[in-house]
């Protein structure tokens, strides 16, 4: 197996400004990747305050998760288009995405599926799947 052929495709510039993926019936979310080193830092920085919980692995379960959906709010769900709550269309903002992620559970987990494939940072995959947004 060739490792840059395999792991080497990925457009880093799209991995921090993030790519547009369709996630269900006409909703299209702007994802970075997870990796991404403004998501990294920033999570650290929400961590730092327990870092002595977490060394002791005494840390509250619901209040990492608390913290890990800020960062991905902030640093991964950059956008979308075609969301709407009760029939009225919503506005992105980090903080709305926030609070969408804590209350639907699947509508993270496929913003964070979107966010996590390598293929979704791959430049041809990408400009293919543009096409037909």
């Amino acid at each position: 197996m060739d490792l840059r052929k395999e792991y080497g495709f990925t457009d880093k510039t799209l991995e921090t400004e993030g790519v547009d993926v369709k996630i269900s019936s006409g909703a299209i979310v702007t994802v970075a990747r997870t990796n991404n080193p403004k998501f990294k830092n920033y999570l650290r920085q929400l961590l730092k305050p327990y870092e002595r919980q977490m060394q002791r692995k005494r840390m509250d379960d619901e209040l990492l998760e608390d913290l890990t959906l800020k960062a991905i709010s902030k640093y991964v769900l950059l956008g979308w288009k075609g969301i709407e709550l009760d029939g009225k269309p919503v506005k992105y903002s980090p903080e709305k995405a926030y609070e969408l992620m804590k209350e639907f559970e699947d509508f993270a987990e496929d913003v964070l599926d979107a966010a996590s494939m390598r293929e979704t940072f791959r430049a041809e995959i990408v400009e293919e799947n543009t096409k037909n947004l």
